[in-house]
């Protein structure tokens, strides 16, 4: 497929150099030699910008795109591409709106994380209950500063994890 959108990129300059008739293009000169590498270059350039339209949108990524995901959001190689696809749709979802309790558990399952949550308004404490965790983070520290991060700052989690 890239060798059809070089030699697309070829043709198309030969074209334009054929029509002004300024170059003996014959199949044997330096010109073409030199074509044949600006043809290389241009109709990968090319090949990769039509690629870009098909890691717009979840359902279509290819390798690349998963790759720029795991890299934008910091995911570990092996998560799944499934599972990756659906936290990075979560964490799109999130907004500066979303301190209710269905928008704190939102923000937890984009960390790929379900979780119950139980507030203590006496206190001003919650707990956060773990119930299951896709493995998005490398640390138990990291994880819970991720789930700190969906709370009301006012708020002094006590996470609870499955033994």
């Amino acid at each position: 497929m890239l060798a059809d959108f070089r030699e697309g990129a070829r043709q198309r300059m030969l074209k334009q150099l054929k029509s002004t008739g300024l170059y003996r293009l014959d199949g044997s000169t330096v010109v073409e030699k030199e074509l044949r590498i600006y043809s290389d270059f241009l109709g990968e350039l090319e090949y990769e910008i039509r690629k870009l339209a098909d890691n717009c949108f979840l359902d279509t990524l290819d390798r690349d795109g998963i790759l720029a995901l795991r890299r934008l959001y910091a995911l570990p190689a092996g998560m799944s591409a499934a599972d990756l696809k659906e936290i990075a749709q979560l964490r799109a979802g999130i907004t500066n709106r979303d301190f209710t309790r269905e928008g704190v558990l939102r923000c937890m399952a984009a960390g790929g994380f379900q979780a119950e949550i139980m507030e203590n308004f006496t206190q001003g404490t919650v707990t956060v209950t773990i119930r299951s965790d896709k493995g998005a983070f490398g640390t138990r520290e990291e994880a819970e500063a991720f789930l700190r991060g969906c709370l009301p700052f006012h708020l002094v989690p006590d996470f609870v994890w499955p033994a």
